[in-house]
């Protein structure tokens, strides 16, 4: 009895061939799946590192907190300098975070504080908290994420040590969305009869696409948002520096929410800038 060709079947060739096919596939949806994966991981551990930055920067609100974190610590005039920080404490003087030691998938390498503003030993000004992490995950081929900075007052003894520092020592913020904006820090302030110390911004991602919504390039385009200014800003001049070092700007600044730089077709980076006014 002969065989017609619907009753042959499929010969070992083309069982091989698609054997073969359905192979590529599942190693292909494997790889899509583990980089999905390593970048959930990332933005976990990247909003670990914010949420970080946020408790030191709550903790430093408070002049009891922060001077029993700081106090005694000497500041270096010299703003390449910096002077090493054994812990941060809450207002009762109880250790919160301390170097060398683990936040959940964090680890703490070392806190120190680095001059912004102070002028002479003896004197008060800005100062930089500034915390490095590292990732206990070694994913997506970055296992530190730069330093967290926060900016808080401080005054000194003539020997240079800190003696009071805090988020404001009183100092009334304006912030977006209270009747302020698109004024200049120094005529906000000084409708409140203050005058205006600084402006601070807070910078974020605000659109990307193309080569910024790679999971290899996420850390790159939040650094460029840190760091790139290219809008032509009244008193923010366009720069591109080290992240970090550039959310503090003179009281020509404007209150309000503005975009800070745009790459066309992969990165937007938007802030909120609020007026401290003394």
């Amino acid at each position: 009895m002969r065989t017609t060709l619907k009753e042959r079947g499929f010969s070992l060739v083309e069982v091989m061939v698609v054997a073969s096919v359905v192979a590529v596939i599942g190693l292909g949806s494997a790889h899509m799946i583990s980089q999905q994966q390593a970048l959930a991981t990332y933005l976990e551990d990247r909003l670990a590192n914010l949420q970080l930055q946020n408790q030191i920067q709550l903790q430093l609100s408070y002049t009891a907190a922060c001077t029993a974190s700081l106090n005694g610590v000497s500041l270096n005039l010299n703003s390449s300098q910096t002077s090493s920080v054994t812990s941060i404490r809450d207002n009762l003087g109880n250790v919160v975070l301390s170097s060398f030691s683990d936040q959940g998938n964090l680890r703490i390498e070392q806190i120190v504080l680095r001059n912004r503003s102070v002028p002479v030993l003896g004197g008060s000004g800005l100062i930089d908290i500034e915390v490095s992490t590292t990732r206990k995950r070694k994913i997506l081929d970055s296992k530190a994420f730069l330093p967290s900075v926060v900016t808080i007052n401080a005054s000194t003894n003539p020997a240079g040590a800190i003696i009071r520092c805090g988020g404001n020592f009183g100092a009334e913020i304006i912030s977006p969305g209270m009747g302020f904006d698109g004024l200049t820090g120094n005529v906000a302030c000084a409708t409140k009869g203050k005058f205006c110390t600084h402006i601070e911004s807070y910078n974020f991602m605000s659109g990307s696409s193309g080569a910024c919504d790679s999971g290899s390039q996420v850390a790159t385009c939040i650094k460029a948002c840190a760091s790139h200014y290219n809008q032509n800003l009244p008193g923010i001049p366009n720069i591109v520096s080290d992240p970090g070092k550039n959310n503090i700007h003179s009281c020509a600044a404007r209150v309000g929410v503005y975009m800070t730089y745009h790459h066309p077709g992969a990165l937007s980076c938007n802030a909120h800038f609020s007026a401290y006014c003394l």
